[in-house]
């Protein structure tokens, strides 16, 4: 069976959600086939209303996250459609997904993290540098990403790009919202908290049982309501 790094679902509330709790192309290669992407867009605009995209990842392939990125966009452009995303980790390319959408929210004890896009080349001195073109093109286009969503100027989200010691600069959610990369920090006290981590973890839990039912060594849980619950606290606990 495919693998897939994003799963949507329908919320009791009639909204849907869309799920980033893994590497952004770190199941298989975003590219491997022309029907990926055109996959993630059919289903992103199978629906109308409300999308809340909780995004727990450490980010991933750049391009695959601008592709989700625009298309994120261009659903918001669409009358009516509205995006939130719920954020605990937003690091690399999925902070660059988060700052398509049209509010961000994040955990308090949610992170962050933008950085320089790199690669790993070998080759002649002439593959080297077209390698960093590439990255100075990629890197110009994030830094105007992150500008227009938070208002900072270029030049500042380069500095944070490059943080103090040239690998990026992480966020907790208090300066994550002061920089303008989310716009409030979710309510506790309201139970989003709760039902942050909970739908996070349930996000983990299929995934996990659908490698472990691929797997033949290893038991089947789709019936195992006492496998899955040791699953899912053991998903919580990941997240808290």
């Amino acid at each position: 069976m495919r693998k897939q790094f994003w799963s949507f679902a329908s919320a009791a509330d009639g909204r849907r959600e869309l799920y980033l709790t893994n590497e952004i192309s770190g199941q298989e290669c975003w590219w491997s086939d022309v029907v990926t992407p055109n996959e993630f867009r059919a289903q992103l605009m199978s629906g109308r209303g409300e999308v809340r995209v909780w995004i727990d990842s450490p980010g991933g392939d750049a391009f695959a996250g601008a592709a989700i990125y625009q298309m994120l966009r261009e659903y918001s452009r669409i009358d009516g459609n509205h995006t939130v995303a719920m954020v605990t980790l937003a690091a690399s390319a999925a902070s660059l997904v988060a700052m398509a959408c049209d509010v961000i929210r994040i955990s308090l004890l949610g992170t962050v993290m933008i950085h320089e896009p790199w690669s790993v080349v070998a080759g002649k001195a002439i593959e080297h540098r077209a390698t960093a073109e590439v990255l100075e093109n990629i890197r110009q286009a994030q830094i105007r990403a992150y500008s227009e969503r938070t208002g900072q100027s270029e030049e500042k989200i380069l500095e944070l790009m490059q943080g103090t010691d040239g690998n990026g600069t992480y966020m907790n959610a208090h300066q994550a919202v002061e920089l303008g990369f989310a716009d409030a920090i979710i309510d506790a006290e309201g139970g989003e908290m709760n039902a942050m981590a909970m739908a996070i973890a349930a996000a983990r839990v299929a995934s996990l049982a659908d490698e472990v039912g691929e797997d033949p060594e290893k038991p089947v849980l789709a019936d195992n309501t006492e496998a899955r619950m040791a699953l899912m606290r053991s998903a919580l606990m990941a997240w808290i």
